[in-house]
């Protein structure tokens, strides 16, 4: 069987380079947001962070769902679930900015808030930054060794199959899920 080949649109060029125009533009604001106003800037940062995360996990989700039914149902989605589930990584890096911010955002940063009442102080353990990065940190670790003794090496890269019943790549993004769990950690009730 002959390979299709498929060639982009010529005016796909023209969106992308307006795409990058209007991320420019939109990433210089954001610079220019952190400086006018810090803690504002991280409770939004905060949101917009958890929005795309949410987008990313749902599709990772899906994934996962379709896989593990093996159906049919999933073949004309597949691919998008696929893409979008490849910007995980780049979510671990646009989480640094909220450790950074952490003062910022979350009030149990501070010691003298910590001692205000009894509640918080037995919740001190737990809410604490060090025991929060740790966490985050531990989830990360035990997702990269899970998916390592599952695939049976670290660096393999296991490519998503067109078959139904195959399991491999909903193994490979459920390991990478573990690092965005952190951020239960993160909440005061």
């Amino acid at each position: 069987m002959k390979p299709l080949g498929y060639a982009p649109p010529a005016e796909l060029k023209r969106l992308s380079m307006s795409a990058l125009l209007v991320g420019a533009v939109f990433t210089l604001l954001l610079v220019i947001g952190a400086f006018i106003d810090r803690g504002q800037f991280f409770h939004a940062y905060l949101v917009g962070f958890i929005f795309w995360t949410g987008i990313t996990l749902g599709s990772l989700a899906l994934l996962m769902l379709q896989h593990l039914t093996g159906g049919a149902w999933g073949l004309v989605i597949r691919r998008v679930l696929e893409a979008s589930t490849q910007t995980l990584p780049l979510m671990l890096i646009l989480f640094i900015p909220i450790i950074f911010g952490l003062k910022q955002i979350y009030p149990w940063t501070n010691p003298a808030y910590m001692h205000a009442t009894a509640a918080l102080q037995q919740k001190a353990r737990f809410l604490n930054p060090s025991f929060s990065f740790c966490a985050a940190c531990s989830i990360s670790l035990s997702g990269r060794c899970w998916r390592c003794c599952s695939t049976g090496s670290r660096w393999n890269r296991i490519a998503p199959a067109d078959k139904t019943h195959s399991q491999a790549p909903a193994d490979d993004q459920r390991a990478r899920a573990g690092a965005f769990d952190c951020l239960d950690y993160l909440r005061v009730d």
